[in-house]
């Protein structure tokens, strides 16, 4: 499951089409794949031995569920943080708006 997590996001990110180099910190892609791997294990043990423990299915899956999104959300943080753009040459700038040109309540 956290594998799939990780294939999900580093093929997304491959898709993306920057005006920039993307590269990444392998360091940081190893422990974003690993927040994954790991939070979405204990996620799904969380769902499983629940019912061994004769606990509420509704419980535990509420539990779990929360979990699995902590183990997306954690895994996708620490990988955009795993990233590093370096602007093409010549890539066009984009400077904020002025004041004047910016909608005014």
């Amino acid at each position: 499951m956290g594998a799939g997590i990780a294939a999900m996001h580093y093929s997304g990110m491959a898709a993306m089409r920057p005006e920039a180099l993307l590269r990444y910190d392998p360091v940081l892609v190893a422990i974003s794949v690993v927040v994954a791997v790991v939070l979405a294990f204990v996620s799904l043990s969380i769902r499983f031995h629940a019912s061994r423990l004769q606990s509420s299915p509704m419980v535990a899956t509420i539990i779990a569920a929360s979990v699995m999104g902590c183990a997306v959300a954690g895994m996708h943080y620490t990988a955009m943080q795993a990233s590093i753009f370096f602007p093409l040459p010549d890539a066009p700038t984009y400077g904020m708006p002025s004041r004047r040109h910016c909608w005014r309540s």
